[in-house]
């Protein structure tokens, strides 16, 4: 287990970000940060329903409790930045890219 977390949640989850950084937009690379700890809970969930609760005690997982409902703040601000139109960037004018003075 612990080569598995150095390896993949260590050194491949810093690569695929720096990766990322590189050619996506940040607000769609955010949404990783964003989202992990919400897939970490879900996926605790369902483990702690389909297996025994003696499993579940034994691995020390516990169904959400009131200290994730922050999940609701989450999913409302993702909400607001993909719902928002986003703005076309400004391609500058050739006079403004070659620095050149056009008035007359």
């Amino acid at each position: 287990p612990l080569a598995y977390w150095i390896c993949f949640c260590s050194i491949w989850a810093y690569f695929a970000m720096t990766w990322c950084n590189k050619y996506l937009r940040a607000s769609l690379v955010s949404v990783y940060t964003v989202l992990q700890p919400c897939t970490s809970c879900l996926i605790s969930s369902l483990l702690v329903l389909t297996h025994s609760a003696s499993w579940a005690k034994e691995y020390n997982l516990e169904l959400p409790g009131w200290n994730d409902v922050g999940i609701i703040g989450i999913v409302a601000g993702l909400a607001v930045l993909f719902l928002e139109p986003t703005p076309k960037p400004r391609t500058p004018l050739l006079s403004e890219a070659e620095g050149a003075d056009c008035t007359a």
